[in-house]
C-alpha cells in the first residue's frame, strides 16, 4: 500500500477520476472541486492544493483533496479503511500542513478524524452534519408568484450580500468566500434569481461533473421566507440543468435544518449519502511516532 500526491488536478483526475465516478453523485464534491481546479492557479492560500490518493493491491483505495484553509475532503469505498486513512494522515502530518478538519461520507470522515487525533493528540469536535440529495426528475412545487432569471452584473452587489448571509447562517465557522470570487461566478452566469417584482431568492449551479451538477447557495432573506420562493427557484434551476443535458442534480443540506430537507424532497430530491464534518482544535503538528 502506498500514497501518491499529484502536482495538478489534471493528473489527479486522470488517475482516480474514473474510480471516483463509480459513485459519481456521492463523490460529486471532490470530483467537482478538482474539476474546477483543472488549469486554475494553485493559490487558495499560502499552501497550494494537495491532490492525494492511496493505493492498495486492488488499485485506488482512497482519494483526498485539501485546499487550505478548508477541510480535507476524503473518499474511500474500502470496508476496512483504517489503514488507508492512517496513511493519508501520516502523509499530511509529514508535510506539516495546517489541517483544520475533515469532511466526507460519515464512515471515511470518522475514520480519518480518529487517525488524526490519535497520531497528533489533537482534540476534535463535531461540525456540520450534511446529506447529499440527488434529483433526476423535478416534481413541480406549489405555484409561487414570480419567475427565475439568470443573475447578471447588475445583481452582483445583492448576490455578494446574500452569499455572505447564506454562509453566516449555514457555515459560520468556515472560511469566508472572497467577494471577488462571487462576482466572478456571477459574471460566469452561475447564479440565478427568483424574481417576484424584485429578487426574492437565489440559487447557484456549481461543481459540474461528467454526468451531474450541484445546486448550491440556496438563500431567501428571512423576511421573505415561507412563501415558496426557494422551492420554486430550486425546482426551476434543477429543471433547466436537466434540460441542459445533465443526467442529475445534487444538493447538500444541513441535517439540522428539517425545513430545507423536507422542501427539497417535495420537488424530487432523494437522499443518497450522509456527510460528516469533524473540526480539529488548532495545534502545532508533531511527527507521529513510528
Amino acid at each position: 500500500m502506498h500514497s501518491t500526491v499529484y502536482a495538478t488536478a489534471t493528473e489527479f483526475l486522470s488517475e482516480v477520476g474514473a474510480w471516483l465516478e463509480q459513485k459519481e453523485a456521492a463523490n460529486s464534491l471532490i470530483l467537482g472541486l478538482a474539476g474546477g481546479l483543472v488549469g486554475a492557479p494553485l493559490s487558495y492560500s499560502d499552501h497550494p492544493p494537495i491532490f492525494a490518493a492511496v493505493y492498495d493491491q486492488d488499485g485506488p483505495a482512497l482519494a483526498a483533496l485539501f485546499t487550505p484553509p478548508h477541510n480535507v475532503i476524503v473518499a474511500t469505498d474500502r470496508e476496512d479503511m483504517g489503514a488507508v486513512v492512517e496513511l493519508l494522515a501520516r502523509d499530511l502530518i509529514a508535510r506539516d500542513l495546517p489541517v483544520p478538519g475533515v469532511l466526507g461520507p460519515t464512515r471515511p470522515a470518522s475514520a480519518f478524524a480518529d487517525a488524526w487525533s490519535r497520531l497528533t493528540g489533537t482534540q476534535s469536535r463535531e461540525g456540520i452534519r450534511q446529506r447529499i440529495y440527488e434529483l433526476r426528475e423535478v416534481t413541480p412545487p406549489r405555484l409561487a408568484p414570480g419567475q427565475m432569471r439568470r443573475a447578471d452584473a447588475r445583481d452582483a452587489d445583492r448576490i455578494v450580500a446574500w452569499s455572505d448571509a447564506f454562509q453566516l447562517e449555514a457555515a459560520p465557522t468556515h472560511p469566508p468566500t472572497p467577494p471577488e470570487l462571487t462576482v466572478r461566478r456571477v459574471a460566469e452566469g452561475n447564479f440565478y434569481l427568483w424574481e417576484d417584482a424584485e429578487p426574492v431568492s437565489m440559487a447557484a449551479r456549481a461543481r459540474p461533473t461528467r454526468h451531474g451538477v450541484t445546486v448550491s447557495a440556496v438563500y431567501t432573506p428571512p423576511e421573505l421566507r415561507r412563501r415558496g420562493y426557494a422551492s420554486a427557484c430550486v425546482a426551476a434551476l434543477s429543471e433547466a440543468l436537466l434540460a441542459e443535458g445533465f443526467d442529475y442534480c445534487t444538493l447538500f443540506t444541513d441535517l439540522d435544518n428539517p425545513t430545507s430537507n423536507a422542501i427539497y424532497q417535495q420537488i424530487g430530491y432523494r437522499p443518497i449519502c450522509d456527510f460528516r464534518e469533524v473540526v480539529f482544535a488548532p495545534k502545532d503538528i508533531t511527527q507521529p511516532s513510528s
